[in-house]
Parts: structure tokens; sequence; C-alpha cells
């Protein structure tokens, strides 16, 4: 009977042993994965990227503040020759531009003549002298009376032509031309396309290559010889001497004008990082504004946004600012 009991003990073990082992290799495979499940989870977490929006933030800042601003002291400023303005309102103009030239009104131009044909006696005078009116120029004895009589300048002015000299015959040609050099006109073509724009009493500026004066249109008068072009004509004050007949110039006539709320000087603009604007000042600290621009005349432009009225703005060197930026390597790249 004993033996009977051993036998079906052992009979139970081998056939419910293998299913028990079974049983507990799935549990704790089980409960490997699960904790490999953790650990894989836990790893996920770990490896997920930090939150770096605020260094980011605060790096960028960081950047924004290198790339459009810069330090310069009071003492290097000045010795640079860094020089500020204020943005305000102004006044800006539209402008035809035009050429031409110096000529001598024709009432300033005096061509003299002897009264009666004869001999020429004495000249008194040359080429370049200055005259008044009244000074004597030559002695002519007239053929027929053989009479001597002056020849007087009528006008003030220049010598620019002399055609006699003593013992020569006087008849009919001009002997002195005088030209009064203290008042010119600015003869400037306007072509067909500029026409509409033009007419008198505009006011212009005229320059040359060393010079520069206002004026405004006295008159327009069709070109001869059929150029097709007219010409609009503009007094020049040459009481200094420094406009002479022939000279080449250049005439800006102001055809509009208009008011902005905001303007700044051309002077003033820059480009930094493929942006166009000003560089403020506030202390000894300069800092890069891109701005919006608007209409110009040449000298100031409209600032449509980016400036505060009231700002400092550089005008002369600015680009003594940009390049010091760009030495630091701060610009930013976009």
């Amino acid at each position: 009977m004993k033996t009977m009991l051993i036998l079906l003990a052992l009979s139970w073990t081998i056939f419910h042993l293998p299913n028990a082992l079974a049983a507990q290799d799935e549990h704790d495979h089980g409960a490997e994965t699960h904790e490999n499940h953790e650990d894989d989870h836990g790893d996920h977490i770990d490896d997920e990227p930090e939150d770096h929006s605020d260094d980011h933030d605060d790096e960028h800042g960081d950047d924004h503040e290198e790339q459009a601003a810069t330090s310069i002291g009071a003492d290097h400023a000045r010795l640079s020759g860094i020089a500020t303005a204020v943005a305000g309102s102004g006044e800006l103009s539209r402008t035809v531009k035009t050429y031409g030239r110096v000529a001598v009104p024709p009432n300033q131009i005096s061509h003299i003549r002897a009264r009666f044909p004869g001999l020429v006696k004495t000249v008194s005078v040359d080429i370049g002298d200055v005259v008044n009116a009244g000074d004597h120029l030559a002695r002519i004895e007239a053929n027929t009376s053989l009479k001597s009589y002056t020849i007087s300048a009528p006008i003030k002015g220049i010598v620019t032509q002399r055609h006699a000299n003593a013992g020569e015959l006087a008849q009919d040609q001009v002997l002195f031309s005088i030209v009064d050099p203290n008042q010119l006109w600015a003869e400037l073509r306007i072509f067909e396309g500029q026409l509409a724009d033009i007419r008198t009493s505009q006011p212009l500026t005229l320059s040359s290559a060393t010079q520069e004066t206002t004026s405004k249109i006295e008159n327009i008068m069709p070109s001869l010889d059929g150029h097709p072009f007219v010409i609009a004509r503009a007094k020049i004050d040459n009481k200094a001497g420094i406009w002479s007949p022939g000279m080449f110039v250049e005439g800006d006539i102001v055809v509009d004008t208009f008011s902005a709320s905001l303007v700044v000087d051309n002077r003033a603009l820059q480009t930094l990082d493929g942006a166009r604007g000003v560089f403020t000042q506030d202390g000894e600290r300069y800092e890069f504004h891109p701005i919006q621009l608007g209409r110009s005349d040449g000298d100031f432009t409209e600032v449509l946004g980016g400036l505060e009225p009231g700002s400092t703005y550089v005008v002369e060197n600015s680009y003594l600012i940009k390049a010091d930026i760009e030495k630091s390597g701060a610009a930013h790249e976009h």
C-alpha cells in the first residue's frame, strides 16, 4: 500500500511538473517584460529633449542685442565725427532734374562801333579790363570832318572783344564788346516728358562742379533750330564772380511739395543684414533700427514705421558704427 502511494505521487509529479515549470517560466518572463517595459518607459522619459525654450529665447535675445547694437564712448564718437539729429516731421519736395548752360542775358552785352568812319588814333583798354559806364575806350578821327571824338563804354562790365588798334580804320565793324557778368542766365533744356510738370515761378537749385545757388524759373521759350526741347531760363546772381558764361549747369526744379509726419536725413540710411535703417543713440549705446521708407526728395526720406518721433539718430559717419558691428561679428545672419 505504501509502495502504491509513492508510485501515485511520482506519477502526479511527472504529469504536472512540465505545466508548472511552464507557468513559472511565463510568470517570470512576464515580470521581466514588465520590468523591461518600465525601464524602457523610464529611459524614454529620461531621453526626451529638455525644454530649452527659455534658454533659446535668452540666447536669441542676446544675439539680437549684439547684432543690432554697439557701445562707443562719447570722446571716441566726437573724434570720429559721429553727428546726430532728432527725427521729426518735415516737408519733402519732388523735383525734376534738368541740364543746360550758363549764358549772358542780351541786355547785359554791349557791342560798340564807331559813330563815324575814321582813323583809330588811340585805344585805352584791352581784353579782360573792367570798365565803368562812361570810361574812354578809344579816340577816332572822322574821315569827313577830320575831327576826333571819343568812344565810351555804355555799360559797366568786362571787355571781352577788341577789334581796334591805333592806325587802323574804323568803319562798321564791332570795335569792342563789353559784358556785365553780375547777373547771368541758366538756360535749362526741358524735354517733352518733363514739360507737363514745369511752369514759371517754380523754385530750383542750380549747381555746377564747384558751386550751387537757388533761383526760380523766369520764363519758358522754344528752342531754335527745331531741337526737341524748350528752354527754361533762371537768373543767377553772379556778383561774387564764381559763375561764367558757357559753364555746364544742373538744375533741380521743385515741381511738388508735401508734408510728412516723420522724416530722416538720407545720409543716415545704412543697410545691415539686408534691412534698410538708421542707428539710434542712447548715451553711449548705438542701436540699428530697420525702418519702413516712403517718399524721398533726395535729401530726406519719409519714415512709415520702425522709428519713433523724437528719436536721436546718427546722421554723419553712421557707416563707422555699422563697420564696428560687422567687425565684432555680431551682425545676425538670417
